[in-house]
């Protein structure tokens, strides 16, 4: 029960998506006839990692955990995908600012900080977006901190995401991160 408790609805319902992808993918036929696929699924119509997606020209891609984020942008102009590194976010001024949410009292300070964290990067990449600086979004970090960035994430930011995946990629290489995206977007 305490896994299912620390998933957010979101998490939960995309994890039930999943499933349910993968049972209508492994289902038997019933003779010369197939059972009926379904059209789109909820995670799909998000766009979550259940059909390929390509990642288009100039989408933002922020790889994040608790304690920094990169953004990259995609510089291939023929569906494929070439990252480059657009700058780093660190936290700034955690005191002076508390997470979003009510908060469990055995959370511990760097628990805090990493959940402060989490919304001053959602807050940015908001900002980012309602200035047109991006059109799709790839959002990629730990469980927990993608958990605490849906929470203030703006509709219109959720509108633009191309790809989710719940990964703490913060310390590989661009090719690792990239070759993560392109698995990952192939379904």
């Amino acid at each position: 029960m305490g896994w299912i408790a620390a998933l957010s609805r979101v998490d939960l319902r995309d994890r039930i998506d999943h499933i349910v992808a993968a049972q209508w993918a492994a289902a038997p036929t019933c003779g010369d006839l197939a059972l009926p696929q379904p059209l789109t699924l909820k995670s799909q119509r998000r766009g979550k990692n259940l059909m390929s997606n390509a990642i288009p020209h100039n989408a933002l891609i922020v790889v994040a955990d608790g304690g920094k984020a990169i953004l990259f942008r995609n510089e291939d102009t023929d569906g494929g995908l070439s990252l480059r590194e657009e700058r780093r976010l660190t936290p700034k001024n955690l005191q002076d600012e508390g997470p979003s949410g009510a908060r469990p009292g055995e959370q511990t300070p760097s628990q805090t900080d990493e959940a402060t964290f989490a919304k001053q990067l959602a807050k940015a990449v908001n900002k980012m977006k309602l200035g047109g600086d991006f059109d799709k979004l790839v959002l990629i970090a730990d469980s927990q901190t993608l958990g605490q960035f849906r929470e203030v994430m703006h509709k219109t930011v959720e509108a633009g995401l191309v790809l989710t995946l719940a990964k703490d990629l913060t310390n590989h290489s661009t090719r690792e991160i990239t070759d993560v995206i392109s698995t990952s977007s192939r379904g």
